[in-house]
């Protein structure tokens, strides 16, 4: 049995779908097809869905191809973060027509990387890409918030944890829930200026050496994942 980075089910009620989504968005070979599928399986084209979100973010155009698949569904979308959006998974959290976080949930946005190995030109038109879905995110996350463009984007390039008191602050939430206890098991050193929150509950007394582990993880990701971008 193929694993998945989510889970669907119709509630109790037959009212509604319940969706998790608890992993690394596309990882295992499992598509936003798949999830389209699946999701059609259990909410059909106007059942209300609730999805809960715990993810450090994934592939950016599965990522985007769920945002839009949920973002046009007839019925009533909530979305959740039960402990961390971040990155690409922040992006599919603002698809929800009224996005819940409890007070100490943590929302990531930055701007997306990838690798590609080739020419000159190989590298230059990756880089338009980048650029583009850049742009998209951008966009997206002005759209929800109401703030410009140009703030979204020196947020992004900046690397911006927000807790979900500051989220709902910003505009990227709807409704601030009471604090939860966070817990989660997939690894976020990929990424940059992590909370003293997160950091400690995935590296504990070895905090101090985190920022070296950080740099190095990034190097070698973006020299492994050739045309693999995520977000």
């Amino acid at each position: 049995m193929t694993k998945k980075w989510y889970a669907m089910h119709s509630g109790t009620s037959g009212k509604r779908a319940i969706v998790r989504i608890d992993d690394e968005i596309g990882a295992w070979g499992v598509t936003a097809g798949d999830f389209y599928r699946d999701l059609k399986e259990v909410a059909g084209d106007e059942k209300a869905v609730d999805v809960h979100v715990n993810s450090p973010g994934g592939h950016v155009f599965d990522g985007m191809a769920i945002y839009n698949m949920l973002k046009s569904h007839r019925g009533k979308v909530t979305t959740y973060v039960d402990g961390i959006a971040a990155s690409m998974a922040s992006i599919i959290v603002l698809a929800g027509d009224t996005v819940v976080m409890p007070e100490n949930a943590m929302m990531m946005i930055h701007k997306p990387f990838g690798g590609v190995l080739g020419t000159a030109d190989a590298m230059r038109d990756q880089a338009e890409v980048l650029d583009k879905i850049t742009a998209n995110m951008v966009a997206i996350y002005a759209g929800k918030s109401g703030q410009s463009e140009d703030d979204v984007l020196a947020a992004m390039e900046a690397t911006t944890w927000m807790t979900g008191a500051e989220a709902y602050a910003l505009g990227y939430a709807d409704v601030l829930g009471s604090p939860v206890e966070l817990a989660a098991s997939f690894d976020v050193g990929r990424y940059a200026s992590i909370p003293e929150n997160i950091s400690m509950r995935f590296f504990g007394k070895h905090k101090a050496s985190h920022e070296n582990i950080v740099s190095a993880l990034a190097g070698m990701r973006q020299s492994i994942d050739n045309l693999n971008m995520e977000f």
